[in-house]
């Protein structure tokens, strides 16, 4: 099997220890073949787009030459970088409605007293507004309480946008010159998750929030690097990887689908 990989480092990290890995779980099965042997296969930069791989791969096939790093006709299986690797991929949701209710509770105190009359207003809680002080007497004093609110509303709509970078990878079947892709083995990122709101209000000035959002929604296929710093890989191509002497998931993933290749005569 070759997994062929690219950028500024050419040795594949922890190469010997993912090969191992490999070669120590088919010894220790009875299923699929005997054995299985890696060899990690560096590419320069300027054909790492996956239809320079595959063309690399096809051509390659029933040659006679000697150079590993133009013949693949002696692999069975190869694992390639996907076609959107290190392309940056947009999850897009529509605009969702949002309905904000904005209330405020008043009360008026009027205090009446020998013909004179003192007015005074003032905000107060919701709980008194649904418990209202009643009017009373207080010796020479009249207490009256008027009770009401003031209501606005907010109209909000929000999208949510998620970017982040595909690492994933092919894996083919290469036996007797033919191309017959298997399955993918996924690798991402971290997101990079985004939220645009437009708002708008109706209601009385007192209530009006200071600023509304009115940001542009998002669009597929703008200028994304220009605009925002999407989280990248350190190792992109690093699609199999061992710790502590364990292989990661997508190891274990072609592990079980090597196990289950079928038989094919030479």
């Amino acid at each position: 099997m070759a997994l062929i990989f690219s950028g500024a480092n050419p040795d594949f990290i922890h190469d010997d220890e993912i090969r191992e890995a490999l070669e120590n779980n088919f010894a220790n099965t009875t299923e699929g073949p005997k054995f299985v042997h890696i060899d990690f296969i560096y590419t320069p930069y300027a054909t790492t787009n996956h239809a320079s791989f595959l063309s690399s791969i096809i051509s390659s096939l029933g040659s006679q030459s000697t150079n590993l790093k133009k013949n693949y006709s002696s692999y069975d299986l190869v694992l390639i970088p996907g076609p959107k690797f290190n392309t940056a991929i947009e999850t897009i949701e529509n605009p969702v409605k949002e309905i904000e209710k904005l209330e405020t509770y008043y009360r008026q105190t009027t205090i009446s007293e020998d013909g004179d009359k003192q007015i005074f207003v003032s905000e107060v809680s919701k709980n008194e507004y649904t418990n209202p002080k009643s009017n009373y007497t207080d010796g020479d004093k009249n207490y009256q309480f008027i009770y009401w609110k003031e209501e606005g509303t907010i109209t909000r709509y929000v999208q949510k946008v998620s970017l982040f970078m595909d690492y994933s990878y092919e894996l083919y079947d290469i036996r007797n010159n033919f191309v017959d892709y298997m399955l993918s083995f996924d690798r991402s990122g971290d997101r990079l998750d985004l939220e645009f709101v437009q708002e708008s209000y109706v209601g009385p000035a007192n209530l009006q929030p200071e600023k509304l959002r009115n940001d542009a929604f998002y669009m597929a296929g703008q200028d994304i690097w220009y605009l925002y710093k999407i989280p990248t890989l350190t190792n992109p191509y690093q699609i199999i990887d061992t710790s502590y002497n364990q292989i990661n998931e997508n190891g274990r993933k072609l592990f079980r689908q090597i196990r289950l290749l079928p038989y094919k005569a030479k």
